[in-house]
């Protein structure tokens, strides 16, 4: 979902970015849009292409190396769990993210990534030399300048990626977990989340009695052309359907293992009709959640805009 951001005025003096093209600089600030409120956004050039240069002819994928592979270092590119990700380096400096934004998902950089450090190029860029997007996490007074200053510098990158790698739910990815996130990747509407190794972890974490596989697999069944459409048409997220089948899952589970534990014969004492009414009602909960949020993000939105 793309977000409202803001740009310095001396990101148009910046000299890194004065050798890059004006589509490039164009799509570093469609980036900060597309990603988080950490600066993180999964690395699918083209569904960014699609959101941000719709009506260019650009090799996004390219461009989005171009830009990670600047001695500036605009962005990261990263993996995790085989799901590849992006980050804006510094973005928390340079964005003021709305307070009622959703905190990220997206897991940060594995300790074995840390971004080289950027370095002043123009007066104008502020006491630190970068863009904004671009920032260099300093961790007290920077003493003298030359091999000290980038020791430095190198420690401060380590320790954030190691904090950042710390919180990465998915530090293990396990054959099941594997197998369930090549579900969702490769299905039509479970692969527009933004997160599917971590939501899957949380899953099989909350819900241990169920098969995570099959359980995806039946989500996928589910979910027929018809269904899609609905979803798609009244904004619903994968993520939050996946949640709920998951619950409904569980329930149904529960249900079951309790019938069977008053022998053959035995039943909940409910009727096909006050099951579908109860369905009902859990289909409606959830759209209704679905709306409350939506009305919330819409809310947030018209705020910051407000405030800017």
């Amino acid at each position: 979902m793309a977000r409202i951001r803001s740009i310095k005025p001396d990101f148009f003096m910046h000299d890194g970015l004065a050798e890059l093209s004006p589509i490039h600089r164009l799509l570093f600030i469609g980036l900060w849009t597309q990603a988080d409120r950490e600066g993180r956004l999964e690395d699918r050039p083209a569904r960014i292409k699609a959101a941000v240069l719709p009506y260019d002819a650009a090799d996004v994928d390219q461009m989005i190396d171009d830009l990670a592979l600047h001695p500036e270092r605009f962005i990261v590119r990263y993996e995790v769990c085989g799901v590849r990700y992006l980050q804006v380096t510094g973005f928390s400096a340079h964005q003021q993210p709305h307070i009622r934004e959703v905190p990220s998902k997206i897991p940060g950089l594995p300790a074995s990534t840390v971004p080289a450090p950027c370095r002043p190029r123009s007066p104008e860029s502020g006491q630190d030399g970068t863009a904004p997007g671009q920032h260099l996490r300093r961790g007290g007074e920077q003493k003298g300048a030359g091999r000290e200053q980038e020791g430095s510098r190198a420690e401060e990158g380590a320790l954030d990626a190691r904090g950042a790698a710390a919180t990465d739910p998915v530090s293990d990815l396990s054959p099941d977990l594997a197998e369930a996130v090549a579900l969702c990747l490769d299905h039509p509407y479970l692969g527009d989340m933004l997160d599917p190794a971590v939501t899957l972890a949380e899953l099989r974490s909350g819900y241990p009695n169920l098969p995570l596989v099959a359980t995806v697999r039946q989500a996928r069944a589910a979910l027929t052309p018809e269904r899609i459409a609905e979803q798609r048409g009244k904004q619903g997220r994968a993520s939050r359907f996946l949640v709920a089948f998951f619950g409904y899952a569980e329930r149904d589970r529960v249900r079951d293992a309790t019938a069977a534990s008053k022998g053959p014969g035995a039943t909940d004492g409910k009727t096909d009709f006050q099951r579908a009414d109860e369905a009902e009602d859990r289909e409606r909960r959830w759209r209704e959640q679905d709306l409350a949020e939506m009305r919330a993000e819409a809310e947030a939105a018209t705020a910051a805009k407000e405030a800017s």
